[in-house]
């Protein structure tokens, strides 16, 4: 049914969970797993940027800010890619056949647009749980990617852990669009 599964990761819990199913279902079905990650600079932990006003104090202040920020995405990056391929690992010792991608940009865009690309069958996310303003002002990638997935989408909750490996989606914790 599906054959080509993209997950979406990031370094949190939930994350953590839906990567979890995606590997079951993976392997339930013979599926190719891509597992996905957005670099983002709102995301937790990404680098700052340098404060705006001093950027105009001096063009030897402004190259420095810079360059330490380009330094510290460089290395957040490779942080993540060593991550990434350590999940990768991790699938193809349980049987699965998988790859990984990662690319900057807008999450739930991004997603959209690698699954378009990508002909994936199934978007896992997960689901931080926002509600109200923080919704509103920080966004919800779940919430994206179920409106505007070219494909269908498995939203995994915080609560949701798997059930066993012949039964990876309980019916009542996830919300499935397509």
């Amino acid at each position: 049914m599906f054959k080509r599964i993209l997950v979406a990761v990031d370094k949190t819990s939930v994350s953590k969970t839906a990567y979890e199913r995606a590997i079951a279902l993976a392997k339930l079905m013979n599926s190719q797993l891509m597992v996905f990650h957005v670099l983002d600079d709102r995301e937790p932990g990404s680098p700052a940027r340098p404060p705006a006003d001093a950027l105009y104090y001096a063009n030897e202040l402004t190259t420095t800010l810079r360059d330490n920020y380009r330094q510290a995405w460089h290395v957040y990056e490779a942080e993540y890619t060593d991550y990434l391929k350590w999940l990768v690992a991790e699938a193809r010792s349980e049987g699965v056949q998988v790859e990984f991608s990662q690319e900057f940009g807008d999450p739930g865009r991004a997603i959209c647009d690698f699954a378009r690309e990508w002909q994936a069958d199934l978007i896992i996310t997960g689901s931080q749980g926002r509600t109200g303003l923080s919704e509103l002002f920080l966004g919800s990638v779940s919430n994206h990617v179920t409106h505007h997935a070219p494909c269908s989408v498995l939203v995994v909750h915080q609560s949701d852990r798997p059930q066993s490996p012949t039964s990876p989606v309980r019916e009542d914790a996830v919300a499935v669009q397509s």
